[in-house]
């Protein structure tokens, strides 16, 4: 047999042995599906982090919860789980879901330990959401936020110096964070330190001048310098601020109770 008659039986061969070759695995094909099922992971992940932003926090826990039984030891997913739940009013699958996140060892555990301790605030458990809160700053004791959340929480307890102490703590990392300077503000008022509360509320409507609490902070703000009186019960008192009647955040009188029943009862002039 001449060569010219062996090129058809050799290029037949070759597409024999390549074209197999080259065909997808199905093995390899079940596998990857079977690692990513109904779609792209993070196109998932982003569909949940868009509902949780949106509030639907019991949408985004379902889509969460979805995504976890395909990776069930992923921390993003174990964050974000105890994210929303926290956020949608159910601590106790917030400390679960965090407690399954710091297990991982991950990027997110100071914000597993966060939320955990946050939780068990919410929950009513002080004292455990401060330990929460002290173990994870043991580890990482520049933590703005664990400062933050522990001031609170101690605040909370009436340790309220211990409490001014990780306020201020956490404003040396993070010198801009605004609930810091409100918190540490209304601590500050509540040990009778007026002029450092004073300061610290002053401070905070610097950085968030116009929103709901900054209205609240203002009106604390003005009754700092000098002591008011409280109106008997039930009765009605017209709150001063900058010298001229008004409510606050407003321009004109409004007659407010002064009952005594609010967080902060209203102080009028005397």
């Amino acid at each position: 047999m001449n060569g010219k008659a062996l090129v058809p039986m050799v290029l037949v061969v070759l597409v024999l042995l390549v074209i197999p070759a080259l065909a997808p695995d199905p093995i390899l094909g079940a596998q990857s599906k079977k690692q990513d099922p109904g779609g792209d992971f993070d196109a998932r992940y982003a569909e949940g982090v868009r509902l949780h932003d949106a509030g639907q926090y019991d949408a985004a826990i379902a889509l969460y919860r979805d995504l976890l039984k395909d990776y069930p030891k992923n921390p993003k997913i174990l964050y974000e789980l105890a994210f929303s739940s926290l956020s949608g009013g159910k601590p106790n699958d917030a400390i679960d879901y965090a407690a399954r996140c710091v297990k991982q060892h991950s990027s997110h555990d100071s914000e597993c330990y966060e939320i955990m301790g946050s939780a068990y605030d919410d929950r009513g458990d002080l004292a455990k959401g401060e330990k929460a809160f002290r173990g994870r700053l043991r580890a990482v004791p520049q933590a703005q936020l664990l400062h933050f959340n522990l001031g609170v929480n101690l605040i909370k307890q009436k340790k309220t110096a211990e409490g001014i102490a990780e306020l201020q703590a956490g404003l040396q990392e993070d010198p801009t964070h605004r609930g810091s300077w409100r918190a540490l503000g209304i601590a500050s008022q509540i040990a009778g330190q007026r002029a450092r509360a004073f300061v610290a509320l002053a401070r905070f409507l610097t950085l968030e001048p116009d929103s709901q609490r900054s209205a609240a902070s203002a009106s604390q703000l003005w009754d700092l310098p000098a002591p008011r009186r409280r109106t008997p019960s039930g009765a009605s008192c017209r709150c001063r601020i900058f010298g001229a009647p008004a409510r606050p955040g407003t321009s004109r009188l409004w007659p407010t109770p002064c009952d005594g029943r609010s967080r902060s009862p209203t102080l009028c002039a005397g």
